[in-house]
């Protein structure tokens, strides 16, 4: 009887491996991962905004504040410090520190170089002096430069339309083709779903000739999106933010390998 038993598990385990894999497969467990990861995206960047609206609150209330400021946002961390209670005994506590903890949701768990939050305060345009070579005469000419500024009062003027906050990372290796490295239809359909039509939240990818009519900062890089296929992303943040290259390009060239997320909202 035991010879037999072995013999049918055997034979029901070979019968297993021929089975197509279930019809639903795709909807019970791909897609709600994918939704999953995209949301943890989506939550850190809503976090990111509020963070930015808040400091801007406490700039029109009282200036002196400082406002915000450009550069990474700070996430959550843990640190771990010991007080002393009445007895004397010593008493380890852990606290949570950063910028964003207090505008992520309660159970959000904070992951470190997974994505990164920025403000960017750039300078819409700059003057450049020219000398006339025969009359000597020095004018001003206007050149459009997406250059870095820490000046307050241009970072929190509500009037610029040139500070941007931005969210950036790698897709995880999950979502990506092991051969062509490409990202995966799962993560694309995902998006469908959780992200809003025309947001510019997308994939980065190089313009083609065909995206002019909404690239209006004439940007090598765009977003693709859901129905977001040639949103701008200023030049500034793939030419200078070294830790943006890293993660996303390679010196100034989309590096395939690593595919990336973003998300650009003007404040």
């Amino acid at each position: 009887m035991y010879i037999w038993m072995v013999l049918a598990t055997f034979i029901v385990m070979l019968a297993a491996y021929n089975l197509s894999p279930r019809a639903d497969l795709m909807s019970q467990q791909q897609t709600p991962m994918a939704e999953a990861a995209i949301t943890k995206f989506l939550v850190q960047h809503d976090a990111a905004v509020k963070y930015a609206k808040a400091k801007y609150e406490e700039f029109y209330k009282n200036p002196e504040t400082g406002g915000i400021a450009p550069g990474p946002i700070d996430g959550c961390k843990r640190e771990k410090t010991v007080d002393v209670d009445e007895d004397g005994n010593e008493v380890e506590k852990e606290t949570t520190t950063g910028d964003l903890c207090k505008f992520l949701p309660i159970g959000y768990k904070y992951e470190e170089k997974t994505y990164y939050s920025t403000i960017y305060c750039l300078n819409a345009s700059e003057y450049e002096p020219v000398t006339d070579e025969e009359t000597g005469e020095v004018t001003l000419n206007q050149t459009v430069v997406a250059g870095q500024t820490s000046d307050p009062e241009f970072c929190n003027d509500p009037d610029h339309n040139a500070v941007y906050l931005v969210t950036y990372g790698r897709i995880p290796e999950r979502w990506k083709n092991v051969s062509t490295r490409k990202v995966l239809a799962e993560f694309y359909n995902a998006m469908h779903s959780k992200v809003a039509v025309g947001s510019s939240c997308g994939l980065i990818v190089p313009k083609t000739h065909t995206d002019l009519e909404r690239n209006n900062l004439d940007s090598d890089f765009v977003i693709q999106g859901i129905d977001v296929r040639n949103q701008s992303i200023p030049s500034y943040i793939y030419k200078h933010d070294t830790t943006f290259q890293q993660q996303c390009m390679q010196g100034n060239e989309l590096n395939s390998q690593f595919p990336c997320i973003i998300y650009v909202t003007a404040l």
